[in-house]
């Protein structure tokens, strides 16, 4: 079933009581912020489903790649398990120290409040002086 139909035959279902005390702004308000809440969510989902999904690739792939180096070349094997784990452990290091660092610049974050923007000195706007010649009319 729609959504929009749903909410349509539940908006048509209220009492006339409630739609006098509540005004058609603040019930759109309301409506369009739901909407948007529940796109979100199915965003946020999708993306989760994505990360996943590269998630079980990548493994995927680093064990053909493990195969393959196997098979084909059984000397760099060790060299390979070797590399791997430490790159990972870099990786995620880094992720760490940068994520920390992200958040000691940002601050702490309240839903709704946004954050402080450095305060830049005024500078006034430069005026050239105006050309004389733009001025001559005919």
């Amino acid at each position: 079933m729609d959504l929009r139909s749903t909410l349509a035959r539940r908006l048509q279902q209220l009492s006339i009581g409630f739609h006098t005390r509540t005004g058609a702004a603040l019930l759109q308000t309301k409506v369009v912020r739901d909407v948007e809440n529940v796109e979100m969510m199915l965003q946020q989902a999708a993306q989760a489903a994505q990360a996943a999904q590269a998630g079980t690739s990548a493994i995927r792939t680093l064990i053909g790649a493990l195969t393959l180096t196997a098979i084909r070349v059984p000397q760099f094997v060790p060299l390979f398990l070797l590399v791997v784990p430490l790159s990972a452990l870099l990786v995620t290091m880094i992720r760490r120290r940068s994520s920390a660092r992200n958040e000691q610049f940002r601050g702490p974050w309240r839903p709704g409040v946004l954050p402080p923007t450095p305060a830049q000195p005024h500078r006034p706007a430069r005026v050239r002086p105006l050309d004389k010649r733009l001025l001559v009319t005919r």
